[in-house]
């Protein structure tokens, strides 16, 4: 509200306008307080899934979604986000996501929950629902799997396989491993020796900053980022041969692939030129590291010039797939 006098009322609206409002139809309206008597008020998105995504798995998958966008705009003290069924239509299955953001802050609400949950629907293989005419012949009702994964899509997403072709992802796809997780499950201490990659999908964790106790090798972990789908885990720590740099816990159900040293045989069986384009995508990552300032990839590695910390993560490929004869070139 900007102003009153006695005849209107002068509001400024969130674009910024000024709303002048006659003080009789102000009087014999009904008006709501977004902001009293708490500063946060249940603001609810939509989202249309089709009826064949099954139920628990839309729900499961929008909640996370809602859950990882949140702290952008709720405040503390806010309920958590909450999913529910809304109504069973012709065109798929409306599902309420409630989030509490403060008033001012629903516009930056709708668009950033909204972009999370298109990123979570597509890692897991969904869309929004659209309209459509389904055709069927006589006495067939088959229609294709709802959310499949296209595995080898995402790793083409990720910078250390980018320059990856498709034949050469799907060998790493299909010998990825397929885990689902409760919530709260550790997967992974700081300190121990990196031997598999993980790539989220649906769910998310908790990436705790792993470092020494002074005067003791015990670790101790402070939890400081979350990690959502398309998110691969231990790359560049597995690749140039090192330790776990974070402790690694789920935030809620999860489903990631695996990706060990027997998945990397596969690839280098088949392609073993790709050996040198993984190794310089790494050493790329890691000299990003050492210039944003970190002391640890600095001190392992002793370097932060990418050629030299390519040769080193090539090496370690070498050491580990030994008997393997991989690419100089």
């Amino acid at each position: 509200m900007d102003e009153i006098s006695w005849r209107t009322t002068r509001l400024l609206g969130s674009d910024g306008n000024v709303i002048i409002v006659p003080n009789n139809q102000l009087s014999s309206s009904t008006l709501i307080n977004y902001s009293k008597p708490a500063d946060y008020f249940q603001f609810p998105i939509v989202v249309t899934l089709d009826s064949d995504v099954p139920t628990d798995k839309a729900l499961r998958i929008l909640l996370t979604a809602a859950v990882e966008a949140s702290p952008k705009f709720s405040p503390a003290g806010a309920p958590p986000p909450a999913v529910s069924i809304q109504a069973i239509t012709l065109q798929g299955i409306d599902y309420r996501i409630n989030v509490y953001p403060r008033f001012k802050t629903r516009s930056l609400a709708r668009d950033w929950l909204q972009q999370r949950v298109l990123c979570h629907l597509a890692h897991a293989g969904l869309a929004p629902a659209r309209v459509r005419q389904d055709v069927y012949e006589a006495g067939s009702f088959a229609t294709a799997e709802a959310g499949t994964i296209d595995l080898a899509a995402i790793l083409g997403r990720q910078d250390v396989f980018r320059d990856l072709d498709r034949f050469s992802r799907q060998l790493l796809a299909d010998a990825a491993i397929r885990r689902q997780w409760p919530a709260d499950t550790l997967l992974m201490e700081g300190g121990d020796i990196a031997d598999t990659l993980f790539l989220v999908i649906e769910g998310l964790l908790t990436a705790g900053e792993w470092r020494k106790k002074p005067g003791g090798p015990s670790p101790s972990a402070r939890p400081d980022k979350v990690l959502g789908p398309g998110t691969l885990i231990n790359a560049t720590a597995m690749l140039a041969g090192g330790t776990c740099d974070v402790t690694l816990r789920t935030r809620s159900p999860v489903l990631l692939y695996e990706m060990g040293w027997p998945a990397l045989e596969t690839l280098f069986q088949q392609r073993p030129e790709y050996a040198r384009c993984i190794s310089r995508r790494v050493a790329e990552q890691l000299a990003g590291e050492i210039a944003e300032g970190d002391s640890r990839a600095y001190s392992r590695y002793g370097t932060g010039k990418a050629e030299a910390l390519s040769a080193m993560v090539f090496k370690n490929l070498q050491r580990s797939l030994a008997h393997i004869e991989l690419a100089q070139a």
